[in-house]
């Protein structure tokens, strides 16, 4: 075909490759690689799977039998009196995907973030304009929420309706705090009455705390509890109670919000329970006293997700906490190399699958490192995804050594993002220092007054169109400081 040839012998890390195609994207493995100059491209000709091969045929080329000075590099010349053909530039993107995620964190967080969600398979992009669907890993997280929450309020306790107007029922109806988590929406939502404020109260704090149990415990990302300012609460309640964090962007975001709405809507709508102290005995039930109840209403989106991803996540893409992770840990065979014999693979292999059975036996999903050198020490090598901290493990005491690492991480990918996060508060008393505060990503306590016009013209006097140095968000609007909350210690 009148083409130049250049034949390469590599070991390859496909862990470095920029670019290549889907299929061929092990972690690491061996391969002999082809390329065609006429058209600038490496074509994978042989494969070797490091574990067990399957389906591949490995040919062995013995280099030192070329006739070539290098053994890296031959180049041959067709017999045919056509000129070499010119390289021709290929797109780059053509019939590849990039596997890693090709933007940092601290330069390009949208892009960052988009790609960490697409690339890990959480979230898929849909067609119409602002909607999505949320993948099996993305869903398995919010379960893990979802049923975490609906337990805890059922603990909380139930109501029991003993009427139903004048009449009496013939079975009590057991009611409590109504929540879609137990129907599975993708979000949860609570409405509740009471007879008196300080039980509405107490009920919205409960739930706050609930809240910040989700954050905290389940998802490892420190939040700030507080309660809303007049202008930012909920239009129409009594106060809003919220938890929220502060992103790498500095820029702050509202979490879960539980509100306590007073009494104006079901004095609107005519909301009302039969005064509890009245007589038993009243003649006319017309003349008993009707009292308007307390309403809340309480709430919890996917946006906790979103949270936990934007906390934890580095530029190699996703970072889950052990609490919520559907997978904890990986069996990974490892250490095979195209010397490595047949027994040697069946070795790796039959020493993977016990690692396995161990675990399964003991209910707890796990991926370690197995290799030739870790079975000849009966041992396992444990590698963390937060850190990259390596520590072996005795086989014949996984059941008990496992769940230890896996709590560590817990706590410390809590205790990293507590830092993080407080390196990113500052606190101003004198306003020269507030918008310099702002532009350095911080979040700013501040002396307030907790006057809606004090809060109307701090955001109007440190309105700014970007900051420097960073793109501007298109969908971000150009306006200044948002009060987002007045900080509540101990709720």
């Amino acid at each position: 075909m009148g083409l130049d040839f250049l034949i390469v012998g590599i070991e390859w890390d496909f862990t470095k490759a920029e670019s290549i195609k889907q299929e061929e994207a092990p972690e690491s493995r061996s391969a002999v690689v082809f390329i065609d100059l006429e058209f600038g491209r490496g074509v994978l000709l042989l494969v070797i799977d490091r574990v067990s091969g399957l389906g591949i045929k490995f040919i062995e080329i013995d280099f030192e039998t070329l006739p070539v000075k290098s053994l890296a590099v031959k180049r041959q010349q067709s017999n045919t009196s056509k000129p070499a053909a010119k390289i021709r530039k290929t797109n780059p993107d053509e019939d590849t995907v990039k596997i890693g995620i090709e933007y940092k964190k601290d330069v390009t967080f949208s892009k960052w973030y988009q790609q960490v969600i697409t690339k890990s398979e959480m979230l898929e992009y849909y067609d119409v304009s602002g909607c999505y669907i949320i993948r099996p890993l993305a869903y398995s997280i919010w379960k893990y929420i979802s049923d975490f929450f609906d337990a805890e309020i059922q603990e909380l306790g139930v109501a029991w309706v003993t009427r139903a107007g004048s009449s009496n029922l013939d079975e009590p109806i057991a009611i409590r705090p109504a929540s879609e988590t137990v129907i599975e929406f993708l979000w949860q939502e609570g409405h509740t009455a009471h007879l008196t404020k300080e039980l509405a109260s107490e009920e919205v704090y409960q739930i706050l705390n609930l809240y910040h149990q989700v954050y905290e415990e389940l998802l490892a990302v420190p939040v700030i509890k507080d309660i809303k300012s007049e202008k930012e609460k909920f239009t129409g309640g009594l106060y809003t109670t919220t938890v929220g964090f502060i992103p790498t962007t500095g820029r702050g975001i509202q979490g879960a919000t539980s509100h306590c709405l007073g009494q104006n809507f079901d004095k609107m709508f005519n909301i009302t329970v039969e005064d509890p102290n009245a007589p038993a005995n009243a003649s006319d039930k017309s003349e008993v006293k009707k009292l308007f109840v307390w309403q809340n209403t309480w709430g919890l989106t996917t946006r906790t997700i979103s949270v936990m991803v934007m906390v934890h996540g580095d530029d190699k893409g996703l970072i889950i906490p052990p609490r919520v992770a559907s997978t904890q840990v990986v069996v990974v065979p490892c250490g095979l190399t195209v010397q490595s014999t047949d027994a040697d693979r069946l070795a790796v292999e039959e020493g993977a699958k016990e690692v396995v059975r161990i675990l399964k036996t003991a209910g707890t999903p796990l991926r370690l490192e197995v290799g030739p050198m870790d079975l000849a020490q009966k041992s396992t090598l444990a590698v963390r995804r937060d850190n990259g901290k390596k520590a072996p493990i005795a086989i014949t005491s996984l059941t008990v050594d496992i769940p230890i690492p896996l709590q560590t991480i817990q706590k410390e990918m809590f205790e990293n993002a507590k830092s993080v996060r407080d390196s990113h508060i500052k606190y101003v008393t004198e306003w020269k220092y507030f918008v310099p505060a702002l532009n350095s990503q911080c979040f700013v306590m501040i002396p307030w007054c907790e006057e809606t016009r004090c809060e109307e013209e701090i955001k109007k006097s440190s309105s700014r169109n970007e900051r420097e140095g960073e793109e501007e968000d298109e969908r971000a609007p150009s306006m200044g400081a948002k009060s987002l909350c007045i900080q509540v210690c101990c709720l």
